[in-house]
């Protein structure tokens, strides 16, 4: 359950980030998703979306000293928080689930007062191999609920930085003079 529960979540964060990607190009929603789901992983697309948020938001008015937009820190901020939680995701998404046991019990037999079983995402025995390995190479069941609240937070501020951009963008914009075709 909280495997797909977790999936799900990231699901949202990915659409979140493709929004945000949308409403930085200033561009219709087919050529923002293009761009968005060409870029192949969660952490490419996560610093293409940082990158066209810097892009767009007003730079600092000096070099040596100004101060960045208000969004740009809170931004950073966010981005942290997921690239931390990125590493539980992609074992999630890419690795294989194993069931284990603390004892062996038979078939019709009755297990003993001290059994129990947990399930545990981990690196398939080929992958394993190569000399770089992630960070985050497996993940038990009973580590899925802390991960699972600490990614709805971090949706939950994303999505109130989605409606901030929102709203700066539409303040930005309003100010630009019109151009003509």
């Amino acid at each position: 359950m909280w495997i797909g529960l977790c999936l799900t979540r990231w699901g949202f964060v990915n659409e979140a980030l493709y929004s945000l990607c949308h409403l930085t190009l200033a561009t219709d929603a087919k050529r923002a998703a293009i761009v968005f789901y060409k870029t192949p992983t969660f952490e490419t697309r996560l610093t293409l979306v940082t990158e066209l948020i810097v892009a767009t938001l007003p730079e600092r008015k000096r070099k040596d000293g100004g101060h960045d937009h208000p969004l740009v820190s809170e931004r950073e901020g966010i981005r942290n928080r997921l690239l931390d939680l990125s590493p539980v995701r992609n074992v999630l998404a890419h690795q294989h689930v194993s069931s284990y046991s603390n004892s062996l019990v038979s078939s019709g037999e009755e297990p003993p007062s001290d059994y129990y079983n947990w399930l545990e995402i981990g690196l398939a025995e080929s992958e394993a191999l190569r000399d770089r390995k992630p960070k985050v190479t497996s993940v038990k069941d009973t580590e899925l609920p802390k991960h699972f609240h600490d990614l709805l937070e971090a949706l939950r501020q994303l999505s109130v930085f989605q409606g901030k951009m929102v709203e700066e963008l539409q303040k930005l914009r309003a100010r630009q003079p019109q151009q003509r075709s």
